[in-house]
């Protein structure tokens, strides 16, 4: 059984997520912050990450690219910036799909069920 982590610090998105993801029959993990982030990357290890992009406050994700590379077979980053300008800034994301913000739910579970 895979696990899904969702890294996002709107809650009603973590749990508007968490929901599909329990219905596709996986174990899902979620945190508000990057420390919880860290935290939950290490503990529960998690096949899959769904990360929004601007997380916590100004901080973004790219904080935790060497944990995630390393950890997860499949990140998921949502954003509602331009992808390429993200990785031109942000080149450790490389190994990341890009999801843009606005997209409907559907297409996100596709991604994950193609996982």
């Amino acid at each position: 059984m895979k696990t899904v982590a969702i890294f996002d610090d709107d809650h009603s998105i973590c749990d508007t997520i968490q929901k599909l993801v329990l219905k596709k029959g996986m174990v899902c993990v979620t945190a508000q912050s990057i420390p919880e982030a860290a935290y939950e990357m290490g503990q529960s290890q998690p096949d899959i990450v769904i990360a929004d992009f601007e997380f916590q406050h100004g901080l973004n994700i790219s904080l935790l690219a060497d944990n995630l590379k390393d950890m997860a077979e499949q990140v998921i980053i949502v954003t509602g910036g331009d992808p390429k300008e993200i990785l031109e800034e942000y080149p450790e994301l490389k190994f990341a799909k890009f999801v843009k913000k606005g997209t409907s739910l559907k297409k996100l579970v596709a991604e994950l069920e193609a996982s």
